[in-house]
């Protein structure tokens, strides 16, 4: 082959690859636009709802895709993409946008949230990251009857506790250095799943705190009782009519329909806010999900909310710093 049939050759080589590629962009950005309208429809179908929880993958997807869409020149197509990516970021970005600090002489006071894994092999590690982390109110998720009698190790420091523990591994239990009161009020979802609210007193003031690990959505049924979990603890929070909190795995991200009727409905605040998406599930390098969350409503503010170091569990903690505002 001469040196002119082989240049030939390379060009015509490139010009099918650049046409392969340029086809590729083209159906990558249809696809993420189809892609995206089919999650507007989460509500009608339990895997929709689930794959609705994973923005921190679209939106860096659709950023990508606009940038290749603009390098190619592909004018028909930018249109879409640009929608697409400011789409994706008005669902992502806001959680970025910093909120009001505390005024000085409020009482400030740290939450950590923390799903144990109820077949961690690691519980030394867990008491480690508590010790670290020092938190004020402890709420645990995924506590078995032999994790419940480990923590008695916690008892000088928390002296108030209430649980909701049985024979499984789905257990809950608040711990606290003040006074804990009005914790029986307890109640289990789909037979294993339990909720309790109990009454917090913190600097002469009662704070409600309601501990929940919600049903996983793991087919249709199971979608559903979550969903109704979550209406139940909203409307329930709702009814106390006073500064309250919501802690726990929800297993349901920001992005979740039912998450959003519960903050709509409860008229309910997320201790996200202005701190970013902060994913706590799974633990390690692959976590995408925040599925665990610290909810408030009444005289509260955020001074800092942040996921805690890897404790053993396919969960981080959730540490959040709240405080008291002056009446």
């Amino acid at each position: 082959m001469g040196n002119t049939q082989l240049r030939i050759f390379w060009y015509r080589l490139g010009r099918m690859l650049l046409r392969l590629f340029d086809a590729s962009v083209a159906l990558a950005a249809v696809g993420m636009a189809a892609f995206t309208v089919g999650l507007l429809f989460a509500r009608l179908h339990w895997m929709v709802d689930n794959a609705a929880s994973f923005e921190l993958v679209y939106f860096p997807a659709s950023v990508v895709v606009l940038l290749l869409v603009i390098v190619r020149r592909k004018r028909a197509l930018i249109a879409m993409a640009g929608v697409l990516t400011v789409y994706h970021a008005f669902l992502v970005l806001p959680y970025y946008v910093s909120m009001p600090q505390a005024r000085a002489g409020d009482s400030t006071f740290r939450i950590m949230s923390a799903n144990l894994q109820w077949d961690s092999g690691n519980p030394r590690r867990v008491y480690e990251v508590i010790e670290q982390e020092n938190p004020d109110i402890l709420a645990l998720q995924e506590v078995t009857p032999s994790r419940l009698q480990e923590l008695e190790r916690l008892r000088k420091t928390y002296p108030y506790w209430a649980h909701c523990v049985g024979e499984n591994m789905l257990g809950i239990a608040l711990l606290s250095r003040t006074s804990l009161t009005n914790g029986d009020r307890q109640w289990v979802t789909h037979g294993v799943y339990p909720t309790l609210i109990a009454d917090l007193e913190l600097h002469k003031r009662k704070v409600s705190i309601l501990l929940t690990h919600t049903v996983p959505p793991f087919s249709a049924e199971w979608a559903a009782l979550r969903d109704k979990q979550l209406a139940d603890i909203g409307a329930r929070i709702f009814a106390l009519n006073g500064t309250s909190i919501i802690v726990g795995d929800l297993n349901a991200t920001m992005w979740t329909p039912s998450f959003g009727d519960l903050l709509r409905k409860a008229a309910l605040s997320n201790a996200r806010n202005g701190f970013g998406v902060l994913p706590t599930y799974s633990s390690g390098m692959k976590r995408l999900v925040p599925i665990d969350h610290v909810l408030f409503r009444g005289e509260l503010t955020v001074t800092a909310c942040r996921v805690g170091p890897e404790m053993g569990s396919d969960h981080r903690a959730l540490i959040v710093d709240l405080a008291l505002t002056s009446p």
